[in-house]
């Protein structure tokens, strides 16, 4: 039994040793650089576990189409902090994958707070200086927040439309957490 508890504690310590530490010109070069500009955004759609949702899908946009609202969204915000740039040359580049679950409330086609994992990389033209990742759901949704949303629904039964400005607004935020970590991590490397 301590052989196991020692061997299971050995092994969280690893896992969380192995996110990416930069090396010291990796810290040199985020703090001196002049800004970023976004480079490839790509989504890609998870499904939700057995459940079908591709009718619902359809009244949504694609993956292409919301990669496009990610990059735009964090080129806004990347200008708003005075962290935008468009030469290649003299900025960093951010490249970014994200996971995406729409999350379909139940017996409707309106969706709650999205579950993304995203992961972001910094390159300094074609080398990559660092590599983040945000993990989870939108903000917080609590168990009376996800009940109050799905009543909401439930009493609009047939009434319901694809709710696409809150999807919306979910990307923005998303972006705009994403932006402030570089930029955080670009004043503190």
């Amino acid at each position: 039994m301590k052989k196991y508890i020692i061997t299971t504690v050995l092994a969280v310590l690893l896992v969380g040793c192995a996110g990416t530490s930069m090396s010291p010109e990796a810290k040199q070069t985020l703090a001196n650089n002049k800004g970023y500009t976004v480079g490839a955004v790509t989504v890609a759609f998870k499904k939700i576990s057995f459940l079908d949702f591709s009718k619902e899908q359809k009244l949504y946009p694609n993956e292409q189409t919301l990669a496009k609202y990610f990059k735009e969204d964090m080129n806004k915000y990347l200008k708003q902090t005075g962290k935008a740039c468009t030469s290649k040359q003299t900025c960093l580049t951010i490249d970014m994958n994200v996971d995406y679950t729409r999350n379909f409330n139940f017996q409707s086609v309106t969706v709650s707070k999205p579950i993304v994992d995203m992961t972001y990389s910094i390159k300094k033209e074609e080398k990559v200086i660092y590599t983040g990742s945000k993990n989870g759901k939108l903000l917080s949704s609590s168990i009376v927040d996800r009940g109050l949303n799905e009543l909401s629904v439930l009493t609009n039964v047939g009434n319901d439309k694809p709710n696409l400005k809150d999807e919306r607004k979910h990307i923005d935020m998303l972006s705009g957490v994403v932006v402030e970590d570089i930029v955080t991590l670009s004043k503190n490397p």
